[in-house]
């Protein structure tokens, strides 16, 4: 009875001795939906950590914004913003060549959501970026497992007789 190890994600058939790539590509090739998942995390993980810097821009400039003109509060008290979610929403966006005029109230609302939206950024990020590597690890282990299973396959099919010929030291 022979023992056929071809189901995972690699296999001892898709080794060739003479082309250790093609053999490597083979077992890869069996594995792209494994290596589709791990890019596809690895390039969310990496699209989340890029809009960290725009995140930054808009707290400077809002911090910025309460220092660009005088500021006057309202003469009604009952304009005044009474949430920051109000104060976040009532403000004047940015353009590309002036900051637009913040109240401090606005300005603290925006790096209230700043920072929290900094740390879900953060943690997805990381969580993803953890699902690749966890992945990429998966994949590796099939690949090492199908040639470690060839290599010894190979080596207890030598013959026992050239091994007596010689000195065992050697």
């Amino acid at each position: 009875m022979k023992v056929v190890f071809s189901e995972g994600p690699a296999s001892e058939t898709d080794l060739d001795p003479v082309h250790p790539l093609k053999s490597l590509f083979r077992m890869a090739a069996r594995q792209r939906r494994l290596f589709t998942a791990i890019l596809a995390l690895a390039g969310f993980s990496s699209l989340l950590l890029l809009l960290q810097p725009l995140l930054y821009r808009e707290a400077v400039n809002d911090v910025a914004g309460v220092f660009v003109g005088k500021y006057q509060p309202p003469d009604n008290l009952d304009k005044m913003e009474d949430s920051l979610l109000k104060s976040w929403i009532s403000k004047k966006p940015h353009t590309r060549t002036e900051v637009a005029r913040r109240s401090p109230r606005q300005a603290m609302a925006t790096l209230a959501g700043v920072v929290v939206l900094l740390l879900l950024i953060s943690l997805m990020a990381s969580f993803t970026s953890a699902g690749a590597e966890m992945l990429a690890s998966r994949a590796g282990h099939g690949m090492e497992r199908a040639l470690i299973l060839a290599a010894f396959r190979k080596a207890l099919h030598l013959p026992l007789s050239r091994d007596s010929m010689e000195r065992a030291s050697f």
